[in-house]
């Protein structure tokens, strides 16, 4: 059974040109494909009768007894991105830009493996306990589009002023799921959809105050004030499915949620340049969030009638923050900089957050929560970055973070995860980096990070706080070796990411398990011959030593692939 990307095909174009020195453009168009390998393996914890054969007897990242009885298929995949850029200078110091960004992706799953056969050897899809539509996962796709206008100009004596304005459309990102009684030839399912779109703008202008006045206490500010805005709005709504495969097919509406946000901020830094080595950064944002038109009903699947309690509305909440941040920058002697900085953040729940709930095709299902509110951090480092000797350099930077009603997955039961406020969190770390240059054609370089977390305060459930919190590795590694020596250019890299947990009680401790967030040791391998001016060979091997480990899925196995590269 392939385990690696199988039939891996890219294509990428790109071209771009500047017109009498005002007008420049820039088009490219990529796309890959893949016939994948299957990634979704089918797992129960009824265990087969005594006259199949073929199952394997395994365990779930909980280290609880469960029965491998086969995979869903080859998780086939495709996605394709076009970008249209545009800038035109109004003058020698003021120009103005577009950009367009359409990309889609769609995934589906070939033909399921079932492992069990029965005393005569003929395949089984199903007994008492276990259902076809187990091994039936449904496809799923997302197309977007960003469209951006930008403006910048110097001319006004010294003001720098940037704006732009985007709008993110999502049109579709949907995902099909097949229920009991789905089987290979068709059946019920449900398909989800979630179109949502966001409009962001931002303004800021900067002033070297030295420019409006020769005083020498204020010629050495720096001022920099700004605003942004953004609002977005997010509608999920789950339809019945005549046939799972098939997301057209569509009938009774079973679930709707949606909502809407707007967030509205101004800010602004002073830079002071203290000594002419000793800079300082201090700085003041204000927030204000809110969100409304809440609603969410979910409907009884036999009756087509709303359940008890539904339709819910959520009326309108609001919430503003004020934050500080403070930095300095200190450059005792040539090739040596020490920096420090204290700040707080504050992050409001997006829509998606809010108001979207999906399923996986393995059944687990990720809420959204209507109920969330904003969380802030609290954070401060401090950080050296030295020259060593000739052509070495290195950083060490030192963190902590302290977070308040941190927006958190919290594990309900193995198959159910909600978004929720963590009363308390914390986190504190080091990243240290180092990097040397040999000659004028290698290069060494590796970075280290440590991050140390856990929750502190979660009165809702108390039996997570001291645990790691989820998706939080304790170590991370990045190692590696670049040759350029001529035509011939080669990249080896080792990543390391250590031991995460998907469960905020940190019970998922089995690894080399389906579901499970193992550490691995990956590398990979870049070799790239410039044949001639315009055209390169290069050849890719990620996973090089074919490690076997899961990132909730079975992680690739080794692959390669060659490409060929015409520059005009």
């Amino acid at each position: 059974m392939t385990i690696a990307l199988e039939d891996l095909a890219r294509a990428y174009f790109s071209y771009g040109d500047k017109l009498w020195d005002k007008l420049s453009f820039m088009v490219n168009y990529g796309r890959q494909e893949t016939n994948g390998y299957p990634t979704d393996l089918n797992l129960t914890t009824k265990i087969p009768p005594s006259t199949l054969s073929g199952w394997k007897e395994t365990t779930d990242r909980y280290d609880k007894k469960t029965f491998l009885v086969g995979d869903r298929g080859d998780n086939t995949w495709w996605d394709d991105g076009l970008t249209l850029k545009a800038a035109y200078n109004l003058t020698p110091k003021t120009k103005i830009g577009a950009t367009f960004m359409q990309s889609r992706y769609e995934y589906d799953y070939d033909a399921p493996h079932t492992f069990l056969r029965d005393a005569s050897g003929n395949p089984v899809w199903s007994y008492t306990g276990l259902s076809e539509s187990s091994f039936l996962p449904g496809g799923g796709g997302r197309t977007q589009g960003i469209y951006g206008v930008n403006f910048e100009s110097q001319d006004i004596k010294a003001l720098t002023i940037k704006g732009n304005v985007a709008y993110l459309h999502v049109a579709d990102d949907w995902y099909v799921t097949t229920l009991t009684g789905a089987t290979r030839s068709g059946g019920p399912g449900y398909v989800s959809n979630t179109p949502h779109e966001a409009l962001t703008q931002e303004l800021q202008v900067t002033l070297p105050l030295k420019a409006i006045s020769d005083h020498s206490f204020l010629n050495r500010h720096t001022l920099t004030v700004g605003q942004s805005y953004k609002t977005g709005h997010s509608d999920t709504k789950e339809k019945q499915l005549t046939d799972w495969r098939d997301e057209d097919s569509t009938t009774n509406l079973r679930f709707q949620s949606k909502g809407k946000d707007r967030v509205w901020a101004a800010f602004i830094q002073d830079e002071i340049a203290i000594l002419e080595n000793l800079t300082a950064y201090v700085g003041v944002r204000q927030d204000w969030w809110k969100t409304y038109d809440g609603f969410v009903v979910d409907l009884d699947t036999s009756t087509w009638a709303p359940k008890a309690g539904y339709p819910k509305t959520y009326g309108e909440r609001s919430e503003s923050s004020t934050s500080p941040k403070a930095a300095l920058v200190y450059e005792p002697f040539g090739g040596t900089t020490l920096r420090g900085s204290v700040g707080k953040a504050f992050r409001p729940p997006t829509p998606y957050e809010l108001y979207r709930t999906w399923t996986t095709s393995s059944g687990v299902t990720y809420a959204g929560n209507p109920s969330l509110k904003p969380e802030t951090t609290v954070s401060w480092d401090l950080g050296l970055d030295q020259k060593l000797w000739k052509n070495a350099r290195g950083s060490v930077t030192y963190f902590e973070n302290y977070m308040k009603d941190l927006i958190y997955r919290q594990t309900v039961s193995p198959t159910y995860q909600e978004l929720v406020n963590v009363g308390k969190a914390e986190s504190r770390g080091v990243e240290v980096e180092l990097e040397q240059r040999f000659f004028d054609w290698l290069t060494l370089f590796g970075n280290v990070t440590y991050t140390d977390s856990e929750v502190t305060e979660n009165k809702a459930k108390p039996q997570t706080e001291g645990k790691r919190l989820t998706q939080m590795p304790l170590w991370m590694t990045n190692l590696g070796a670049r040759v350029v020596k001529g035509p011939l250019s080669l990249s080896l890299e080792e990543h390391y990411v250590g031991k995460r947990y998907s469960d905020d009680t940190n019970a998922d401790k089995k690894d080399n398990v389906y579901g499970s967030y193992d550490p691995y040791w990956v590398t990979n391998l870049a070799v790239s011959y410039q044949i001639t001016p315009w055209a390169m060979m290069s050849l890719f091997v990620e996973n090089l030593f074919d490690e076997d480990y899961y990132t909730y899925y079975k992680a690739p196995g080794r692959s390669w692939f060659a490409q060929l590269t015409l520059k005009f």
